[in-house]
């Protein structure tokens, strides 16, 4: 059963403030990653920006969300040419509401931090599809052809 995406204003990396209402005429694939520069972060946000037209062309956009400041986010998406929006959620306020903050066992030690997290959202706002705790390997393909399976109906 679909739930009503959690709203949010948050900054990309551009210093522009972006709300769920932006995104309500198209497909959202919002995802959640821990940090800017980290391994399977960068693989998995290089892919989503790799794909972003593959994307685009089934009406959908493609946004990303971590407690990364937007300044951060700013140098990474140049050094990397990201071509997607990033957003920066420093108080943790959104990735919390996504449910996308929890414990998770790293390296022998339970940490609070972000779990990577992917939710596909409709033009009505409403979560259709999520994600979560999932590999980084072949997930931007799973999500676009979800993505795909939605348009078709």
């Amino acid at each position: 059963m679909p739930a009503k995406a959690p709203d949010f204003a948050l900054s990309n990396q551009k210093k522009d403030e972006k709300c769920l209402k932006d995104y309500a005429d198209k497909w959202l694939v919002l995802f959640f990653f821990s940090e800017d520069n980290d391994e399977d972060c960068t693989a998995e946000i290089v892919e989503f920006s790799q794909k972003r037209s593959k994307f685009s062309s089934y009406n959908s956009v493609v946004v990303g969300i971590s407690p990364d400041s937007v300044d951060t986010h700013r140098k990474f998406a140049k050094k990397h040419k990201i071509g997607i929006e990033l957003l920066s959620d420093p108080q943790k306020e959104t990735v919390k509401n996504y449910k996308a903050w929890g414990i998770r066992n790293i390296l022998a030690e339970d940490d609070e931090c972000v779990i990577r997290s992917t939710f596909l959202i409709n033009p009505n706002g409403m979560i259709v599809y999520s994600w979560k705790n999932m590999q980084v390997k072949g997930h931007v393909s799973k999500v676009l052809k979800k993505v795909a399976e939605f348009q078709a109906g």
